[in-house]
């Protein structure tokens, strides 16, 4: 729901986890958060393409496992990610995410997070123009 509908599904997903989510900013590779040793949530990290923000900003993509939505994980889980990104050297988070994704906004917002201006936006892959929602985190 952050810009595609479709739900990811292995093993198609693992060429696109292999060959693009290694080469996240700043040294940011992918996590998954555990809970009693079980994976309950990805994230994903990317470069900011935002000029408005400090150079050193990154996105952040979280993905609750279907089993695992609807337990307030995401916002305990964000708060971790901010952590991490801040010992990093990251002065700042941006997300994005569709207009109809309440749960995803109310999760960042919890985080700490606050929401920017609106925007529409054309993905890429799809040619689709989506109205997203932006929120940001400053270490």
């Amino acid at each position: 729901m952050f810009y595609h509908r479709d739900p990811k599904v292995w093993p198609d997903f693992w060429s696109e986890f292999r060959d693009t989510y290694f080469d996240g900013p700043f040294g940011l590779m992918p996590l998954f958060a555990c809970i009693d040793g079980k994976r309950v949530a990805f994230l994903k990290f990317g470069k900011a393409d935002n000029p408005a923000l400090p150079e050193n900003t990154c996105d952040i993509s979280i993905n609750v496992s279907p089993t695992d939505r609807g337990r307030g994980l995401a916002a305990p889980i964000l708060m971790g990610a901010q952590k991490h990104v801040a010992g990093m050297g990251v002065s700042g988070i941006l997300a994005e995410v569709r207009r109809e994704n309440v749960a995803s906004a109310k999760s960042f917002l919890r985080a700490g997070f606050q929401e920017l201006d609106p925007e529409e936006k054309t993905i890429l892959d799809t040619g689709e123009t989506a109205s997203i929602r932006r929120f940001y985190w400053a270490s």
